[in-house]
């Protein structure tokens, strides 16, 4: 009799602990499975289910811990959906008033991290991703945040979090990607840290990918949880990271689009110039902009208006108390030096930016160099054609690689049409590029640096 077959009992029907134990005892008989078959299928899903264990768990008076319980029900070979209300029912009964918590439990689990920028600017998109994420439809949802490096997509998706912390009693997850660096993390990993922030002892934990996101999903079907899921480079990497739960919701930001993941997209510009200005004193210390509104306009410019470069050059302004803005700001007039004072501590402008630039074929590299050594000029889609020395299709074909990484920006003419634009942080980076400096702002040895 195959385990579909036993399921003759609804488990939210049980209302003792005794009961429950009593019926999943049943269920192993009805599946006609020994001992020995429980501890081999266990094994096949990467579970580690000695005999002793198994037997005690069917055999005593008590709740079995809820990873041993998963692991069980899922050696049982039952559907996905029959576990979630396996759990669910072990859930109520190990929630009831004046019981204590299963043996592991830290409550709710919280991995979001400090706020890494303050939020200035923002409030719009705020209560807009909010509004996305609590609208009252039991169906899995997902907003994906998108933007150029450095304009605080990381710092919506976290502040976010915390605001909405109430709204998702069951906890909140969070793993950074890494997507766009060279050494990316492996979505396997990350469910691991899931796993075990949802109450999973790490012994339980599946070895292999499938057994892990079988065993995730479960936990997730009847919990009201938020994953924040940030730098994501492509949707591949992340759909087995996403909830199942109808409850549950998650956050993705990226500097790609990311079109083919369904969901609601938010994406995000720099701010303007009277909230990149604010930013700018945030950071920089209080009374250091006053006197000199003029030059924390020209500083904000300068950094193209984005958090990440405001937020270095108040830092760098609040370490030296004695530096004026207007020196800062013929700092950063200079676009041999722009890039370097741009960074501060482990932060760097020029890396970020060059972690898209990684991203780009050696065509889309060379276009964005070229449209760099033209200014602040802006371009028809005809005219970048032209300056690509290519046809108007595989211009289009390079522009939508640019626009896809956020390299350039685009928008709608008076005249109507569209023109492309290059960012001044993104542009003094291309041209870097093309003295052949590396990623540092070293001057290259070779040719070969300049790709």
């Amino acid at each position: 009799m195959t385990a579909l077959q036993a399921i003759d009992v609804d488990p939210r029907d049980i209302r003792h602990r005794d009961e429950f134990v009593a019926q999943l005892r049943r269920l192993k008989s009805r599946t006609g499975l020994s001992y020995r078959d429980i501890e081999r299928h266990a094994r096949r899903r990467g579970h580690i289910l000695p005999l002793s264990t198994v037997y005690s768990a069917l055999n005593r008076g008590t709740l079995p811990h809820v990873d041993l319980l998963a692991a069980l029900l899922l050696a049982f070979d039952l559907p996905e959906g029959e576990v979630a209300r396996w759990l669910g029912a072990h859930r109520t009964l190990t929630e009831e008033p004046g019981t204590a918590a299963p043996c592991g439990s830290t409550g709710a689990p919280c991995l979001l991290p400090p706020i890494p920028l303050p939020l200035i600017g923002r409030d719009g998109e705020v209560d807009a991703a909010a509004a996305s994420l609590l609208e009252p439809n039991r169906a899995p949802r997902c907003l994906v945040i998108a933007g150029p490096a450095g304009v605080g997509k990381t710092a919506l998706a976290v502040h976010l979090g915390h605001r909405l912390i109430d709204d998702f009693p069951d906890g909140q997850l969070y793993a950074d990607l890494g997507g766009f660096h060279e050494s990316a993390v492996d979505p396997k990993s990350v469910l691991s840290l899931f796993l075990r922030a949802l109450g999973a002892h790490p012994s339980t934990v599946p070895r292999g990918m499938d057994g892990r996101v079988a065993l995730y999903r479960t936990l997730l079907s009847r919990r009201r949880v938020l994953v924040v899921l940030d730098n994501v480079a492509e949707s591949h990497t992340v759909r087995a990271l996403l909830p199942n739960g109808l409850e549950c919701r998650a956050v993705v930001t990226t500097r790609a689009t990311l079109a083919d993941l369904c969901g609601s997209h938010l994406s995000l510009a720099p701010l303007g110039p009277d909230d990149a200005t604010a930013l700018l004193g945030r950071a920089a210390g209080i009374g250091r902009v006053t006197g000199e509104e003029a030059a924390a306009d020209e500083i904000a410019a300068l950094c193209g208006n984005l958090p990440l470069a405001l937020c270095v050059a108040g830092a760098r302004l609040a370490a030296r108390p004695h530096m004026r803005l207007r020196d800062m700001a013929r700092a950063l007039s200079d676009e041999d030096r722009r890039l370097d004072e741009l960074t501060v501590g482990d932060i760097a402008v020029r890396r970020r930016i060059a972690l898209s630039y990684r991203f780009l074929t050696t065509s889309g590299r060379r276009a964005l160099r070229l449209m760099s050594m033209c200014g602040d000029a802006e371009f028809t889609g005809r005219a970048t054609a032209a300056l690509f020395d290519v046809g108007r299709a595989e211009a289009d074909l390079l522009l939508d690689q640019l626009l896809e990484l956020h390299l350039i920006e685009a928008r709608t003419a008076p005249g109507g049409g569209t023109r492309f634009h290059v960012s001044p942080l993104v542009a003094a980076f291309a041209r870097e590029r093309s003295l052949g400096k590396d990623e540092d702002g070293h001057r290259g040895t070779s040719a070969t640096q300049r790709n």
